[in-house]
């Protein structure tokens, strides 16, 4: 196992955080709350992070998706379809 050193960014940049010796062996799920804490996000939001444009797989670990230190990453509120109504 290695540490990472990590910078996450919000969806609009108006917060950042710096995670220093994250564990490359951390899940997503785990790097998210991690992340949530730090940037004191609302724990009823459901989150998710982004790399490179792709969004992550939860059960992923950081080393799985190839996260080297110094990365950048961005949290983001997950986005959901609606239900849609009757056609009209």
């Amino acid at each position: 196992m290695s540490t990472l050193a990590l910078e996450v960014s919000d969806w609009n940049a108006a917060r950042r955080a710096e995670l220093d010796e994250v564990p490359d062996d951390l899940t997503v799920a785990e790097l998210i709350g991690e992340v949530r804490d730090a940037m004191s996000l609302p724990r009823d939001t459901p989150y998710e992070l982004i790399y490179a444009g792709e969004k992550l797989a939860r059960g992923s670990t950081l080393e799985e998706i190839g996260i080297r230190s110094g990365e950048e990453l961005t949290i983001a509120p997950e986005v959901s379809a609606g239900a849609r109504g009757p056609a009209r």
